[in-house]
């Protein structure tokens, strides 16, 4: 469970990131 939580946080936050680099852009 420990492992799903951990890979879905890293991926979560790689999306995040890339949400807040479009944003930048369309700003």
């Amino acid at each position: 469970m420990t492992e799903y939580v951990h890979g879905y946080s890293e991926r979560e936050a790689l999306r995040l990131s890339e949400q807040a680099e479009t944003l930048e852009k369309l700003l």
